[in-house]
């Protein structure tokens, strides 16, 4: 099988998007341009961005997902159009990384969502990857003030110029004229526009329609065509009174409340895997750009970022756990699958220490972001990544992701090598991030564990590192 990953850049159109009405019409996308898909829950927009990661993953091109949903979800959702996204994960032709915890809610809320935009920017910089897709860019735009936003966006993308990535972002439905500002100036700044919705007259049809709007490159006026999801997934046909539950989802792009709702009615709950979010940009109608009003509260839930394994690569990178359970061949029990995989990995080596005294040393690494508030969204996938391009072949990984825990064993190794890893990481960190090596390294915490000992096995030294007792 060839695992080998296509890199190379392939100038101008005629990048396959993987959806057919978007192939014959504009003849692919441009390879380096950019495009909003937009429409609300269960229209096909979550779908239509799996695809595009797919099309790349049959041609060995790399794609960076940055999602709101669990990796689980993500990947029975891929299943459901013949996509196996943990393979593609483990060959490391996907890059996951879940969308972080951008607002804090005080004063500082917007410099909080400028931050995470311009640590989105220096990731996709960095990962040089074929295509991205952030599926959910709500909380990318949630500042308190359209202009801030303008000038925020247009920042990110000049910090995008000269990167051959093909980007699309999602967005909901607009739900008022406020966050219709937000879609119509995305749109007139990207490549293209593509509107996804269902068809009015059978809202239980599998069929969609899509607007494509041209805007920068693609000729023409735009163009509305049909696009049937049989043709990826055989959908359940809903009741009439589940496809009307359908057609109200909340799952829109708001800024207030709903002129069209009943006020004694309390809006319906979002649905799970496409949770709604309020008051993106709070700008009222007659008031200036400046006069912002409070954030509503950010869920409470903290997102969990499901990074794993996933820099894959050649035979030659370290090798994260990477069994499937012959019960979820869709992978999406992955997590736990990873965690067994590596578990039985370093009890073998916990076998062979009392068999033959083959050294070996545990590290067990964790972000601590309260040590140090001036941590950044993306901060835990910088280290990952850090810490894999300083492993050899023979050594393994495990990620927590939602507790932000690592886990790291160097095969044949001896105390001794512990100091050689972290000054490897250190001058790998200080000549990627000068001027933040210090705060990075002040807000990792690390202990090294010579052949596992004092633990007994592999399963209590892990309940131990992750902070499982």
């Amino acid at each position: 099988m060839d695992l080998s990953v296509d890199s190379s850049p392939v100038e101008g159109q005629g990048t396959p998007s993987g959806i057919d009405p978007i192939d014959v019409e504009w003849g692919g996308f441009y390879r380096g341009g950019s495009y909003l898909v937009y429409g609300r829950a269960a229209s096909g927009r979550g779908l239509l961005a799996l695809r595009f990661a797919a099309a790349g993953a049959e041609r060995r091109q790399r794609c960076l997902f940055v999602t709101s949903e669990r990796f689980r979800d993500l990947a029975v959702e891929a299943s459901s159009i013949g996509w196996d996204l943990r393979r593609a994960r483990m060959q490391g032709l996907v890059r996951l990384t879940r969308v972080p915890p951008v607002v804090s809610g005080g004063e500082d809320a917007d410099a909080d969502v400028l931050g995470a935009l311009r640590d989105l920017a220096a990731l996709i910089r960095r990962e040089k990857t074929s295509r991205v897709v952030v599926n959910d860019f709500l909380p990318f735009v949630m500042f308190r003030s359209l202009d801030r936003f303008r000038q925020a966006f247009v920042e990110f993308l000049e910090a995008l110029d000269g990167v051959d990535s093909t980007l699309i972002i999602a967005l909901p439905e607009p739900a008022n004229d406020q966050s219709a500002r937000v879609v119509e100036f995305v749109s007139t700044k990207l490549t293209g526009t593509i509107h996804v919705e269902p068809f009015a007259y059978d809202p239980g049809s599998s069929e969609r329609r899509l607007t494509l709007t041209p805007h920068m490159g693609h000729a023409g006026r735009p163009v509305v065509c049909r696009w049937d999801l049989s043709n990826l997934v055989q959908l359940p046909t809903p009741s009439r009174e589940k496809a009307t539950a359908v057609s109200d989802s909340p799952d829109r792009l708001a800024t207030g409340p709903r002129s069209d709702a009943p006020r004694a009615v309390p809006e319906p709950r979002p649905v799970a895997s496409e949770p709604a979010r309020e008051a993106v940009i709070d700008v009222a109608e007659g008031r200036d750009p400046d006069e912002v009003t409070p954030l509503p509260a950010w869920p409470p839930e903290r997102p969990i970022r499901e990074t794993g394994d996933e820099k894959g690569g050649p035979a030659q990178t370290p090798e994260p756990a990477d069994s499937v359970s012959p019960e979820d061949p869709s992978g999406a029990g992955s997590l736990d699958a990873e965690r067994e995989s590596f578990r039985a990995r370093l009890e073998s080596r916990f076998e062979r220490r009392e068999r033959g005294g083959v050294p070996f040393l545990l590290l067990a690494m964790r972000l601590d972001r309260e040590a140090d508030s001036a941590t950044r969204p993306f901060d835990f996938e910088f280290i990952i990544d850090l810490v894999s391009d300083s492993l050899r072949s023979q050594d393994s990984y495990l990620v927590q992701p939602d507790t932000e825990r690592l886990v790291v064993c160097l095969a044949d190794s001896t105390p001794d090598d512990a100091q050689d890893f972290f000054a490897r990481l250190r001058r790998t960190l200080e000549a990627e991030a000068p001027q933040r090596a210090a705060q990075l390294l002040h807000a990792v915490s690390a202990i090294v564990v010579p052949d596992g000992r004092p633990f007994p096995s592999a399963a209590e030294f892990l309940r131990y590192a992750l902070d499982e007792e």
